[in-house]
This record gives C-alpha cells, sequence and structure tokens, in this order.
C-alpha cells in the first residue's frame, strides 16, 4: 500500500501544482498583471497544446505576443490551434474573434507576410479581408458545432463580421468566397469614402431581403441577413433585441435623413431648399417615406417595412410593452 502511494505521489503533485500555476501567484493571469509576459506566454503556449485548453488562454497568448512585439508570431499560434482543436466550437470562436481583432497592416517580405510594423522592410500591404474571410471560414465551422448556449454567440461574431456599415456598406453586394483565403491588399489600410446607399440598375436603392439559408443567399448582405434572422429566432429574447437594432441601425445609416447632412446638404421644413425644390421638405415625409442621400443623388422613396428603422424601432417598443424586457431578464 505504501509503495502504491509513492508510486502515485508525483501524478498527484503535479495535479496540485497544475492548479496552483493555473490560479496561484504564478499564473499567467498574474504574471501578465505584474507585466511578465514572457513567462505568461510560455506556460500559455504549453497549456494551448493540452487537449483541456481554454478560450482564455488562446486570448492571453495573443496578448502576451502582442505586449512582447512579437505581433508576427499571432498566426502561427492560431493556425496551430485551429489545427489541433478544430472540433471544439469555442475554441474555432476564439479563434475568429482573435483574427478581427489582430493588427491588419504588415509588410511582405521575400513573398512572405510579416504582420505589424513593417520597418522598412518590403511592401506594405494589409490583411483585412484576409483575416476578415479567416474568420468567417472559422465561425462557419463552429456553428453546426456549437450547442444551444454558444450558438447565439457564434451567430454574433459572425454577424460583427459581416457588419459593413460605414464607408464599406457597398460590399454587402458582393458574394464573397469564403472557402478561398484571399491577397493581401496594397497599403495600410483596407477602406473606402463612399457611404451613400448603393443603388440597382433602374436607380432604387438596394435591399437586402433574408433567404432561406445561408447557402440560398445571393450576396453578403443577404447572407448577413441570414444571420441576423438566426439570432431573431426567438422573439424578445436578448439576441432578438439586438438583432433587431443593429439592422434597424444599419438602415438608419444607408436611407435616414441623415445621409443628407453628412453631404453638407442643409435641411429645410418648410418645402424649400436651394435648387432642390420640396424634395427637402421633411414634415411632409410619411411613416414610410424617408429622402436620403444614394449613389447616384438625392432620392425620396419609400421604405419597406423591414427596412424601415420607424417601424423596426415601433417592434421593439410593443415588444417592451408585453413587460418583457429582454435586456433586464432574470
Amino acid at each position: 500500500m505504501i509503495g502504491l502511494r509513492f508510486l502515485l505521489l508525483p501524478a498527484l503533485l503535479a495535479s496540485v501544482f497544475g492548479a496552483v500555476a493555473t490560479t496561484g501567484p504564478n499564473s499567467p493571469e498574474e504574471l501578465m498583471k505584474s507585466g511578465n509576459y514572457k513567462e505568461a506566454y510560455d506556460q500559455l503556449a504549453t497549456r494551448l497544446k493540452a487537449p483541456d485548453a481554454k478560450p482564455v488562454e488562446l486570448q492571453q497568448a495573443i496578448q502576451c505576443l502582442n505586449q512582447l512585439n512579437r505581433t508576427n508570431e499571432t498566426d502561427a499560434v492560431l493556425e496551430a490551434v485551429i489545427a489541433q482543436h478544430g472540433g471544439r466550437a469555442e475554441m474555432l470562436l476564439q479563434a475568429a474573434t482573435e483574427y478581427l481583432g489582430l493588427v491588419q497592416h504588415g509588410a511582405l517580405v521575400a513573398g512572405k507576410f510579416v504582420r505589424g510594423n513593417p520597418d522598412g522592410a518590403g511592401n506594405v500591404v494589409n490583411a483585412h479581408r484576409r483575416d476578415e474571410v479567416r474568420s468567417v471560414q472559422l465561425l462557419l465551422k463552429a456553428l453546426p458545432l456549437a450547442n444551444a448556449e454558444l450558438r447565439p454567440r457564434v451567430l454574433e461574431k459572425l454577424s460583427n463580421a459581416l457588419d459593413k456599415r460605414g464607408g464599406l456598406a457597398w460590399r454587402l453586394q458582393q458574394k464573397t468566397d469564403f472557402t478561398t483565403l484571399p491577397d493581401y491588399d496594397e497599403g495600410w489600410s483596407y477602406g473606402g469614402d463612399q457611404t451613400a446607399a448603393p443603388v440597382d440598375a433602374e436607380n432604387r436603392p438596394v435591399f437586402y431581403s433574408t433567404p432561406a439559408s445561408w447557402d440560398a443567399a445571393k450576396n453578403d448582405g443577404e447572407r448577413w441577413r441570414w444571420v441576423l434572422g438566426q439570432l431573431a429566432a426567438k422573439p424578445q429574447s436578448a439576441e432578438w433585441y439586438n438583432a433587431q437594432r443593429t439592422w434597424a441601425d444599419f438602415c438608419r445609416s444607408q436611407f435616414g435623413v441623415e445621409t443628407l447632412r453628412e453631404y453638407g446638404i442643409m435641411l429645410r421644413d418648410d418645402g424649400a431648399a436651394d435648387n432642390t425644390g420640396s424634395i427637402l421638405a421633411l414634415s411632409s415625409l410619411k411613416d414610410d417615406e424617408t429622402t436620403a442621400r444614394l449613389a447616384t443623388g438625392v432620392q425620396r422613396f419609400t421604405l419597406p417595412d423591414e427596412h424601415n428603422p420607424l417601424k423596426i424601432h415601433q417592434a421593439i417598443v410593443a415588444a417592451y410593452a408585453t413587460g418583457n424586457d429582454p435586456l433586464n431578464a432574470q
């Protein structure tokens, strides 16, 4: 019996000291608090090879590399974790989250991408689109693996990856090939200054409908609507509320009267405006109408209910009227 105890002692000590290393004064978290990022990273790099590695450990490892000015190593760490833990939705979600938050600029040196400040070496490029596509790839892989608790988080991150409010909203018309990683783009950043909503061949505003499935979507705008629809599948839930607000905010950024002010157009409610007639008479707008600055100029048009920020917010208010506040549900 004594011999058995001695045989078990190393395993017992390893278990005890392993727990201390994870939660005690020498844990990665405490080491990071004291600025000892090198030692913290070494521990985390070992932990990430374990079958039970945790998402927070991946998050901390990437943070350590950034603090150590070793940003260029982040890609290799992420891909190694993905290769080992590719069957775990929570690790795929964390890897996708990290890709969306990485430093996007770098340089091509001898044909290899070096992430971070190029210091004058190589040609400056950015990985904005590439990181975005890689993130979506991981989230699409995680979605069928996620349990009921994790699934909304995967969908929310996928929504964030597809959200193109601002200067990149025009990209929602495209149907990105998420099966292939795109090349790096030249320059420090990938962006655009066209904030006006796009129009179709008949000069009408482009509206994105909700497809029956991800695969049935005609473009990234419809893919995004599908994701938001999945989040809103349970009426009056927190996910429903956030999805409704997100879509309302996007529609307002595209079709709201505020788009006129962004281009220096002075608004008047008396039906008159310099060289524009009554098109800017906002007081005459009905609840289903708007006047917005589109890609081809100012238009006054009718908004379908599902693209009308006012109607969407009215639906949110109606949900609150039931007494079920999704943001403060117990």
